[in-house]
């Protein structure tokens, strides 16, 4: 079944169906991915040999948990990446409504994407440097979604140094000096 929708000119318009977009995107995405997550795996830092038991930093006997949103205050080598992706489906956003029923009504699909990579580099004990390079996107699929939603883009860089203050058996204490560049997109239609 094909849909047709008319747009703000009164033609009539014969799209494709929503598949055909996934179907381009998605040998992307899951390439992407293949090549980046076994460029990682090669590099021995995330298991031991047996695989029994994840390497993470210790301190006092207490394993820490690193993630994304808290710098880790070890100084050590390592290389981050984070990929996601999202879809909201069947997004129906109505426009003009009179009467209590809507008269035209955008449809379409919102896509979701997330990706990051982070390299920190010890150049001895006490003193690191790293950088980081981001992009979080939020985009429509359909020319109606596009209308209803618009182009949604933050992406930017970080640089910086860390320097080890304190290390005793129960403290663990460093510092960083950054240098960070943010910046966004933002496309309205409607």
């Amino acid at each position: 079944m094909k849909r047709i929708y008319k747009n703000f000119s009164g033609q009539d318009n014969d799209y494709k169906a929503k598949g055909f977009v996934y179907k381009k995107m998605l040998p992307v995405l899951f390439t992407i991915l293949f090549v980046v997550t076994s460029i990682t795996a090669q590099t021995g830092n995330s298991t031991d040999i047996s695989g029994d038991q994840v390497k993470l930093p210790v301190l006092n006997n207490h394993k820490f948990v690193v993630n994304s949103f808290v710098r880790s205050p070890f100084i050590k080598t390592y290389f981050r990446n984070t990929l996601g992706a999202g879809v909201a489906m069947g997004l129906n956003v109505p426009i003009l409504i009179i009467d209590g029923e809507p008269l035209i009504g955008l449809r379409g699909d919102l896509n979701f994407l997330k990706v990051e990579f982070e390299y920190q580099y010890a150049v001895n004990n006490w003193l690191a440097v790293f950088g980081e390079v981001g992009m979080l996107s939020r985009f429509g699929t359909e020319v109606q979604a596009l209308i209803a939603q618009g182009v949604n883009a933050t992406y930017g860089f970080e640089l910086g140094w860390m320097i080890k203050l304190i290390e005793t058996k129960k403290v663990f204490l460093s510092a960083t000096a950054n240098l960070w560049n943010l910046s966004g997109t933002v496309l309205n239609f409607y």
